[in-house]
């Protein structure tokens, strides 16, 4: 049996390239969830606002939020391809005007940028890995944190170790990322953090 060379390949849901770029995995999800984003529009002036957003975060959310903490790493510009989407959505939810601002429209109905978004959802996952509730093989990746490393107290013992990127690939990779955002965390959220707590970081 001969093997096909292809230039991408969709796995567990997530479209990979061999250029090693998420753009083509952007574009895919760009496209479903704008299609559930015109159907939100042909209903919203029979539905009243909170159907819509239920609506909203039944169908649409849920395509931004499958695999985020793997495809976080895509460019800025496919960041604000995604973006465009949400803003879109929410000034048909709100029946605001095209130029009314993104943020304010956003704010208008508690909705969280999808960058934040994803940037909790990569923190949650990261806490499970660091505390056994995920794959051993992942577990075995974490870096130390610095109150394993040294035998006095130090102000950032919870903190953990940076992974340096060798390649500028690797730059923005799942690890750097998240141990970043754990350090970034206060102090008395890393000491006494549960998955649940997390949730509201």
């Amino acid at each position: 049996m001969q093997l096909q060379e292809v230039d991408s390949h969709k796995h567990l849901g997530l479209l990979f390239h061999n250029s090693l770029s998420w753009h083509p995995h952007i574009i895919s999800l760009h496209r479903r969830a704008m299609r559930h984003v015109n159907r939100l529009r042909s209903i919203s002036n029979l539905v009243p606002r909170f159907a819509l957003f239920s609506i909203y975060n039944s169908f649409i959310l849920l395509i931004f939020d499958y695999g985020s903490v793997v495809y976080d790493t895509c460019s800025q510009s496919d960041a604000l391809l995604l973006d465009s989407v949400q803003t879109t959505a929410a000034k048909i939810i709100t029946e605001c005007t095209k130029t009314t601002a993104n943020d304010a429209v956003l704010n208008g109905i508690s909705l969280v940028k999808l960058g934040t978004r994803r940037q909790k959802q990569i923190l949650l996952y990261y806490y499970k890995i660091m505390f056994g509730m995920a794959s051993p093989t992942l577990h075995s990746l974490i870096p130390k944190m610095y109150k394993d490393l040294s035998p006095y107290t130090l102000r950032n013992s919870l903190n953990v170790q940076i992974p340096l990127a060798k390649k500028n690939i690797l730059f923005n990779s799942f690890f750097r990322k998240a141990a970043s955002l754990w350090n970034a965390l206060p102090i008395f959220v890393k000491s006494y953090a549960s998955f649940s707590s997390l949730n509201y970081v």
